[in-house]
């Protein structure tokens, strides 16, 4: 397994080296001007030569390709055109796409995943086709125009959240003085805690009772332990007005992602129902929830958690669209404007870091699969 993992490894880092070598000459070939090109028309030809230079944009396409892959061999993804090291920028934007990414996806594949299977083993009828109805419109919903809808329905009609940012940020300054910035970023290193606690008790009782807890009370639990670190770290009520202005996007993006989660369960879970397990299992007599669950449930899992690892990417691109249509200061929001002003290094410093996600969640998949399906072995090299 450990070569399987490590030559999987090789071929995703390969993978992504490519990509942003395609990134970074597209970037340079196929859009007009430069980051430069945007102060021309306060600048003379002189101003605009110098600041090429102290920003290595005189230099050769060729040049500056082997200036990039320098600094990446000794992992320095380079510094800002505006001053600042991009590292120092994407420290500061992930927590804060973390926070609304892992809880909202948490929500959404629990939620849809549930859904998937509970109207699969209802069959067809109202409730099935009208869940199944809701879920396909909100994933088809156009992000911004969710946002805008979120935004009017919740923040100024019903004002149970904040409808503007900059109000809101300006209220938390004077309320608290801990910066929201050290706050979120308290928030989202509790996450992988909070996490794991939940996988190890489920683990737990799964051992002990060979029961496994309802996804509803397993995101309960989730929801509990995350917001009693809060409190544990004595940041609770500075965490509450931060999930506050986080409600938005992260609603937005449960809406967007549950539809297709559930549709894919519903589906697999659909035909996992003729099988000659599942007959077996009734004939047994087990009780309906036992066979939905644990014998058709757990084979549905599979399809849907391939899917989720397939469309990680997509659903990033998604969630940066709601971050930059709300407002919020995440990946999403630096990546658009990096990319607006040609900030080549921010850009693609950003990039890098999706891709190693998604090669980290495709590894996991890789082990998901053999734990989940006893069918699925490594391969390994046949000895002579």
């Amino acid at each position: 397994m450990v070569g399987f993992l490590a030559r999987r490894t090789l071929q995703g880092l390969l993978s992504l080296f490519l990509l942003q070598t395609v990134v970074f000459f597209s970037i340079h070939l196929f859009m007009s001007g430069d980051f430069v090109s945007q102060f021309a028309m306060g600048m003379s030809t002189e101003q605009e030569q110098a600041m090429r230079e102290q920003l290595g944009l005189n230099l050769p396409l060729g040049r500056q390709y082997l200036n990039w892959v320098g600094r990446l061999t000794r992992l320095d993804l380079g510094r800002s055109f505006y001053g600042y090291p991009v590292v120092e920028g994407v420290l500061s934007a992930v927590p804060r796409t973390a926070v609304v990414f892992v809880t909202g996806l948490a929500v959404a594949y629990l939620l849809g995943s549930w859904l998937g299977r509970a109207t699969a083993w209802r069959g067809a009828g109202l409730l099935s086709d009208l869940a199944t109805l809701t879920a396909i419109t909100f994933y088809a919903f156009f992000p911004p125009a969710l946002v805008f809808v979120l935004r009017t329905v919740l923040g100024q009609r019903l004002q149970w959240l904040p409808d503007d940012l900059t109000l809101f940020m300006h209220k938390y300054e004077q309320e608290f003085t801990i910066p929201l910035e050290v706050v979120i970023q308290r928030m989202a290193l509790c996450l992988p805690i909070a996490l794991s606690l939940v996988l190890l008790g489920n683990l737990l009782i799964r051992r002990l009772t060979r029961q496994r807890l309802p996804a509803g009370l397993s995101l309960g639990l989730f929801l509990a332990a995350w917001a009693g670190s809060w409190f544990a770290l004595g940041i609770g009520p500075m965490a509450l007005q931060a999930m506050q202005l986080a409600a938005i996007p992260t609603i937005a993006f449960v809406l967007l992602s549950t539809g297709e989660m559930m549709v894919i369960a519903r589906t697999s879970m659909a035909e996992t129902l003729d099988e000659q397990y599942i007959q077996t299992a009734q004939a047994k007599g087990l009780k309906p929830s036992l066979i939905r669950d644990r014998h058709a449930g757990r084979n549905a899992l599979l399809p849907l958690m391939s899917r989720l690892v397939i469309s990680l990417p997509y659903l990033l691109g998604g969630l940066a669209i709601i971050e930059s249509a709300v407002g919020w200061p995440g990946m999403g929001t630096a990546i658009f404007s990096a990319a607006q002003y040609q900030d080549v290094p921010v850009v693609l410093g950003y990039l890098l870091l999706i891709g190693a996600l998604v090669l980290l969640s495709q590894l996991f998949l890789e082990v998901l699969y053999a734990y989940l399906d006893p069918r699925v072995r490594f391969p390994t090299r046949e000895r002579r």
